[in-house]
């Protein structure tokens, strides 16, 4: 059902940044994949003259506008279904409706720069001193999983067809088990809660991580419920970090400030801005760790 729901919903976000770009180039669209409708038929400037729809792997962007004087502008597309956001709130966060503007597998390479602790040495922790002791309290059928074979599943959407035997199980009882998912939840929060505090970012490659996909647009189209928003990119002039903070639901979030100006200049902005670590598919602590940054 996750990964049915993953395909659909991204399938629902190509199509609108498809028909994004057929509207700026002047085609006749079907608004109704829109949660604006017709309002996105207003969204597209004056002196715009055409677009192409790029994006994909490593970009941080999702089509290129070229406008008058034959300048180029990156921008990418945050649409929420339900959220009803008013312009001057999305101008200084144009991705709020949308979660988050910087996402990515904790063990991936990019995260690797400025969050080294959260590849594999985290991984080892949790596995170590939270997973094996509630497999041999809670899930015995999965007794024997390793280390290498639980992190080849829980770090898929899906287990791998050659996924060692007792790590696929765990992942399956706990997909089918409400009551051991939450366990495991419960095991996770005192995990985060102990581990963040003591390995924090390296700060300054964050800073730059978080200058490189903020700068790469030049401009954000926001939509929801309320309407169809083309709001100007940023430069990062600063960021500063404030610390850890306790979640409401639980565990820790690294919370900073970030500085920004609109690429046109003028007013600077201090916006708070919060890294988070997130069970993508299957629920907390199952399937899929990724770090959030909202």
């Amino acid at each position: 059902m996750a990964s049915s729901l993953k395909a659909t919903a991204t399938k629902d976000s190509t199509s609108r940044e498809q028909t994004l770009v057929r509207l700026m180039n002047g085609h006749t669209v079907d608004t109704s994949c829109f949660a604006c409708g017709d309002a996105i038929l207003t969204v597209k400037p004056a002196d715009l003259v055409s677009a192409t729809l790029v994006g994909g792997l490593g970009a941080h962007h999702d089509f290129v506008a070229t406008v008058s004087g034959s300048r180029h502008l990156k921008g990418e597309l945050k649409h929420s279904l339900t959220a009803k956001t008013k312009r001057e709130v999305l101008e200084w966060r144009p991705w709020k409706d949308a979660v988050q503007f910087v996402q990515g597998q904790t063990k991936s390479k990019k995260a690797a720069i400025f969050a080294p602790d959260y590849g594999m040495p985290l991984w080892t922790a949790w596995f170590d001193g939270y997973v094996k002791p509630f497999v041999a309290a809670s899930v015995p059928s999965a007794t024997g999983l390793t280390l290498d074979g639980y992190v080849a599943c829980a770090s898929a959407m899906s287990c791998p067809s050659t996924a060692e035997p007792a790590s696929a199980e765990l992942i399956r009882v706990l997909r089918s088990d409400k009551e051991l998912q939450e366990g495991l939840r419960k095991e996770w929060i005192r995990f985060e809660t102990a581990f963040m505090p003591a390995h924090p970012l390296d700060h300054k490659a964050f800073e730059a991580h978080v200058k490189e996909v903020l700068e790469e647009k030049d401009v954000w189209v926001c939509v929801n419920k309320a309407g169809a928003h083309w709001i100007e990119g940023f430069h990062v002039l600063g960021l500063v970090y404030d610390g850890p903070r306790p979640k409401r639901e639980g565990g820790i979030v690294f919370v900073y400030t970030l500085s920004v100006q609109k690429k046109s200049g003028g007013t600077i902005k201090q916006i708070p801005i919060e890294f988070k670590l997130y069970w993508k598919n299957g629920g907390q602590a199952v399937q899929n760790l990724n770090f959030l940054v909202l």
